[in-house]
């Protein structure tokens, strides 16, 4: 019969040093299975292609490529052990070389807060809260960081700018821009 994915991998977003888990669920064995993903250190020659993660039947012991980095378990449920930055990507999974299924992985650092003291005078104060993040290039709105500022249990309207990318290390920061009297 027909091997059709009864649980597929859905976009996700963590925070540097979470584990990640990827479902794909078989009802049985499939005839082929890979785990293919495209993470942010793929080495260049590589990055047409992607990097095969875990394949079956060619790796039927169960072992992922790199298994200080990724583990399997289950029905082929891909874990990303505790995630760095080079994690942001995507990945899918391949059944039979007929059905796909794909999901977004971006990894957040933890976020950076600024006050530009030089404001303080006019009895304004800026305040800009930064964070980094690694993931596709093509990313649906709601899977970008949120960020939001807090002052005590009111939050401040704050002007989000673009998601801009460091083309030295193909991170993506996005800012936002608060002005309070103080």
């Amino acid at each position: 019969g027909q091997d059709t994915a009864t649980e597929i991998p859905t976009s996700v977003t963590v925070t540097v040093g979470e584990p990640v888990s990827l479902q794909c669920t078989v009802p049985s064995v499939p005839t082929s299975f890979v785990w293919q993903g495209y993470p942010r250190d793929l080495p260049l020659d590589m990055q047409q292609l992607g990097m095969r993660i875990f394949q079956h039947p060619s790796r039927p012991g169960g072992e992922p490529q790199n298994a200080a980095r990724y583990g399997l378990e289950d029905q082929y449920t891909l874990n990303i052990k505790a995630t760095t930055l080079n994690d942001g990507g995507w990945y899918y999974c391949n059944i039979n070389g007929l059905e796909q299924h794909k999901a977004n992985v971006v990894v957040v650092e933890e976020p950076e807060v600024f006050i530009n003291v030089e404001l303080v005078h006019d009895a304004m104060a800026e305040i800009t809260c930064a964070v980094q993040y690694a993931g596709p290039e093509v990313l649906p709105e709601e899977h970008k960081p949120k960020l939001a500022l807090t002052l005590g249990d009111r939050t401040l309207q704050a002007q989000e700018t673009p998601n801009t990318r460091n083309p030295d290390n193909d991170l993506y920061t996005r800012l936002t821009v608060v002005s309070v009297l103080v």
